[in-house]
């Protein structure tokens, strides 16, 4: 049987894992059970949030990089589903749309002709749903439009896009050469993130009614 070309790309991928990490000083007169709680507590908590939002940061630039851009003629909310029924079937399952608090906030004010809210955005299990398909909303600052007036939505299958290598999470070590009178942490995450199969990626903007 003929294949219908359909399939994701398989090809092989060259890839260059990077260190992304920070410095962090601590006194060095502290207790060894009290450094442990400031690792355990703060320090780990806050350099998993920094690091998911340095890997959305290169994530994006490989959406942005390569979305096909589907803003002429769009005026509104149903432009972004004729998107997602126009993604071939083999990629649309996992699809996702992602955008900004201006278009989140857009999605879930929509109302029919008599005022009446169109509910747009579900919420399943903690997390927010647009025609069936996962909405990933960012800060205004991580997504922005051509114009303040206009919003924005990225419509792409991420699995397909984006390979993500990572090695061993993060780590934590001590680092004494940087600070004379304190110690510092040396926080560490390795990963990098490479194009992959870009079919399923594409942009739209459009202004607000």
């Amino acid at each position: 049987t003929k294949l219908t070309g359909e399939a994701a790309n398989t090809e092989d991928i060259k890839y260059d894992i990077e260190n992304y990490g920070s410095l962090v000083p601590i006194a060095n007169d502290l207790q060894e059970d009290e450094a442990v709680n400031i690792v355990q507590e703060v320090i780990k908590p806050d350099f998993a949030e920094a690091g998911v939002n340095t890997e959305n940061d290169e994530i994006m630039q490989i959406v942005e990089a390569n979305a096909v851009d589907k803003s002429t003629g769009a005026k509104d909310w149903r432009d972004v589903k004729k998107i997602i029924d126009g993604v071939l079937p083999t990629l649309r399952g996992r699809v996702v749309v992602i955008t900004n608090l201006s278009g989140s906030v857009y999605l879930k004010s929509q109302e029919d002709k008599n005022g009446r809210n169109l509910d747009l955005v579900k919420e399943v299990n903690g997390k927010e749903y647009f025609q069936g398909k996962e909405l990933i909303t960012l800060s205004d600052e991580d997504i922005t439009a051509s114009t303040t007036e206009k919003m924005i939505f990225y419509v792409v299958n991420l699995y397909a896009l984006v390979k993500f290598f990572e090695r061993k999470g993060y780590t934590v070590s001590t680092d004494k050469s940087v600070f004379f009178e304190s110690d510092a942490l040396k926080v560490q995450e390795r990963f990098d993130c490479e194009k992959l199969d870009d079919r399923a990626d594409f942009k739209i903007e459009f202004a607000a009614a």
